[in-house]
């Protein structure tokens, strides 16, 4: 009887320590499972936080790309303008010399003209003078004539009259 209450009490202290080991070695693995759902939480909250800076950092790239291209576009945008500007003052300067060379050709024209028309009216007052002058000097050569000959038949009375009183 004692000895099967020893061999008892032992095969209770065993199973006892058995116990106790089975939940010491549950705790135990418990602790890693916590520690280990622990560091997994721990690492996706860091993959989370790594992937949420990526995030951030892809937008803010994003919109500084957006900022620049933007930025091109109104200098493009503006580059356009002044040279359409530039164009417009390069026609607006051409059209502006032709109408000036227009206006020069008009006037040299007129000028021509009336320059033309004052060598025409000058051509004619010479003419005009030469005609005058030439009628003028057949008027004296004419006056010259009649004196002469009128000379000529007084002379010739008196040499007549002086003969015939003889």
């Amino acid at each position: 009887e004692k000895k099967r209450r020893e061999a008892a009490k032992a095969a209770e202290e065993k199973r006892q320590r058995e116990a106790a080991a089975a939940a010491a070695a549950e705790r135990a693995r418990a602790e890693l499972r916590a520690v280990r759902d622990d560091a997994a939480r721990r690492e996706r909250a860091r993959a989370a936080a790594k992937a949420a800076e990526a995030e951030r950092r892809r937008r803010a790239e994003a919109k500084v790309a957006e900022e620049r291209r933007q930025r091109l576009a109104a200098e493009a945008q503006a580059a356009e303008a002044e040279w359409k500007l530039r164009a417009a003052e390069r026609r607006a300067a051409a059209a502006e010399a032709a109408a000036d060379e227009e206006e020069r050709a008009r006037n040299s024209a007129r000028l021509r003209r009336e320059a033309e028309a004052l060598w025409a009216e000058e051509d004619r007052q010479r003419r005009q003078r030469e005609a005058a002058e030439a009628a003028e000097n057949q008027r004296k050569a004419e006056i010259r004539e009649n004196q002469r000959k009128a000379i000529t038949r007084g002379v010739a009375a008196l040499v007549t009259g002086g003969l015939s009183e003889l």
